[in-house]
C-alpha cells in the first residue's frame, strides 16, 4: 500500500508537492503502510517525522529523499518550501519551490536530458519572476502566448506587459523597461569582427500640469555603443504634437505616403537645417515631391486664410553679415547632346473655372519699418520680361504686349516730381498738374504733342 495519501485543503505548493511524492512513490515501488516510520518491503527503509521536516529514506542503491523545511504549527498549507531533491546518487535534480526553479541533471523519464545541467521555471497561473532571468533558445524554440477570444476590444493586460511600478514624483519621472531587440552583424574592415546591433522600445514619461503625456522612444546602438534616438511619439500624436525622427529616416516603396489625419501636420526639423530629398530618378519621370490634395480635394473655408504651402519662421540676427533666403534653388541645367526642351524653374499654371475675387501672381505686401539698405520687390540680374504674350521680343528687356490695354507709367503732381530723390536720366512720369508725359534729361522736361 502506497504511503502517500492526499490531505484536504491543500494550496498550490502543497498540491504540486504531493503530486511530486506521487509519482517518487510510484516510481520507487513502496509499499509501506503509511505512518511515523517503520519501512517495510520495497526500498523505503524508514519514514521519520520532526515539528517541521518529513523524511522519506531508501536504501543505499536507491535513495528517493523528499525534503520539505516549513513550520506547520496552525497552518492549513504549505507557505514555506526549501527544496525537493531526487535522483540517483551523484545525478540529481533539485526542485526548489521558495525560488521556482529546477536545477541539476533532470533524468530523462522526467522530461530532461540525463545529463546537461538544466535550469527551469515553475510558474503556476498568475506566477510572478525576479532577479536577472535568462532564457536560452535555438532556432528551434519559440516563446508563444496565446489569447483566444479576444474580439476588437483591446483588453488592459492581455498580452506582453513591462510595467515600471514605482510611484513618480515632481521631477522624478519613471521610465518604462525597455524591449530590446539583437541581431549580430559582421563588420569588414582590418580588425573584421562581429558586433551587436540592437533596437530598443521604451516610453519616457513628460510631468504635466492636470495629466502626464509621454513619447515612446525607439532607440538604436551599433557594437555597445550609447543609444541614440531613431524615433519618438508623443502620447497626443493625432491632434497637436510633432513626430521626431532621428539622424535619417526614409520612407520607401512605390506607394509610400507620409500622411496626416483631418487637421494640421507638421514636419519638423528641430535644432538645426533639414534636408527632403529625393533619389534615384526613374527616366521619363514627371514630378518627384506634390504638395497636393489626395483625389483633387478642394479646401472649402467660408471664412479665414487658406494656404497650401506656409512660410512662417523668421530671421533675427544680432551680429554678423549671415545671409537669408525663404526659398532657394539652385538646379543645375545642362542639355548637351542636342537636347533643346523648354526649362522653367517656376512653372504656374492654375485653372480659373469659377474665380470669384481678385487673382494675384505674386502679391507683395510687406509691412515695413525699417530697411537701411535697397528694397527690392522684384529683382533679375539677367533675362527679359513678357507679359501678355507668348513670343518674346529678344531686343526688349521688358515686352509689353496687348491690344485692349496700354502702358501707364507713374503718375504724380509736379510737387512730388520734384520731390524724387536723385533722378535718374530716361525717367519717365505722367505729370497730372500740366497732364503731360515728363522725362528727366539733366532736368525734368515736358514731352510735348508732335
Amino acid at each position: 500500500m502506497s504511503i502517500i495519501s492526499k490531505p484536504t485543503n491543500l494550496g498550490p505548493e502543497a498540491t504540486l508537492l504531493y503530486e511530486i511524492l506521487k509519482q517518487i512513490d510510484r516510481l520507487i515501488g513502496v509499499t509501506s503502510t503509511s505512518g511515523g516510520g517503520g519501512g517495510g518491503s520495497g526500498t523505503v527503509t524508514s519514514v521519520t517525522g520532526t515539528a517541521d521536516r518529513i523524511t522519506i529514506t531508501g536504501t543505499a542503491t536507491v535513495a528517493p529523499i523528499v525534503n520539505i523545511a516549513a513550520t506547520y504549527a496552525g497552518q492549513s498549507s504549505i507557505t514555506t518550501v526549501g527544496t525537493l531533491t531526487g535522483g540517483t546518487t551523484g545525478a540529481g535534480f533539485t526542485i526548489n519551490l521558495t525560488t521556482s526553479t529546477i536545477s541539476g541533471i533532470l533524468p530523462i523519464a522526467n522530461g530532461g536530458t540525463g545529463s546537461a545541467t538544466q535550469t527551469a521555471w515553475l510558474l503556476a497561473s498568475g506566477g510572478t519572476l525576479t532577479g536577472a532571468n535568462t532564457i536560452t533558445g535555438t532556432t528551434t524554440n519559440i516563446i508563444k502566448y496565446v489569447f483566444n477570444t479576444l474580439g476588437i476590444t483591446r483588453a488592459n493586460g492581455a498580452g506582453l506587459w513591462l510595467a515600471n511600478n514605482t510611484a513618480a514624483a515632481t521631477g522624478a519621472q519613471q521610465i518604462s523597461p525597455s524591449l530590446v531587440l539583437e541581431g549580430q552583424g559582421w563588420k569588414t574592415t582590418a580588425t573584421a569582427a562581429s558586433q551587436p546591433i540592437r533596437f530598443s522600445q521604451e516610453i519616457l514619461p513628460v510631468e504635466g500640469t492636470t495629466n502626464p503625456t509621454g513619447h515612446l522612444y525607439i532607440k538604436q546602438s551599433v557594437n555597445n555603443a550609447a543609444y541614440t534616438d531613431v524615433l519618438r511619439l508623443p502620447t497626443d500624436i493625432v491632434n497637436s504634437s510633432a513626430i521626431y525622427y532621428g539622424t535619417n529616416w526614409t520612407i520607401n516603396g512605390t506607394n509610400a505616403v507620409l500622411s496626416f489625419g483631418n487637421g494640421i501636420g507638421n514636419i519638423r526639423f528641430i535644432g538645426g537645417s533639414g534636408t527632403i530629398t529625393y533619389n534615384s530618378i526613374a527616366a521619363n519621370a514627371t514630378g518627384h515631391i506634390s504638395l497636393r490634395n489626395a483625389a483633387a480635394q478642394f479646401l472649402t473655408p467660408t471664412s479665414g486664410v487658406a494656404s497650401e504651402i506656409g512660410l512662417g519662421s523668421g530671421f533675427k540676427p544680432t551680429s554678423g553679415t549671415a545671409t537669408y533666403n525663404t526659398i532657394v534653388s539652385t538646379l543645375e541645367i545642362n542639355q548637351t547632346g542636342g537636347a533643346n526642351g523648354k526649362i522653367s524653374i517656376f512653372n504656374i499654371a492654375p485653372i480659373y473655372t469659377a474665380a470669384g475675387g481678385d487673382v494675384s501672381f505674386l502679391d507683395y505686401a510687406p509691412t515695413v519699418t525699417s530697411i537701411t539698405g535697397v528694397h527690392y520687390a522684384l529683382r533679375a540680374t539677367s533675362g527679359n520680361v513678357l507679359v501678355g504674350g507668348t513670343t518674346l521680343t529678344t531686343s526688349a528687356i521688358l515686352d509689353l504686349q496687348s491690344t485692349t490695354r496700354a502702358f501707364i507709367p507713374p503718375r504724380m503732381t509736379t510737387t512730388q516730381r520734384d520731390a524724387i530723390a536723385s533722378p535718374s536720366a530716361g525717367m519717365m512720369i505722367y505729370n497730372t498738374s500740366t497732364n503731360k508725359l515728363n522725362v528727366f534729361t539733366t532736368v525734368w522736361e515736358t514731352v510735348t504733342s508732335l
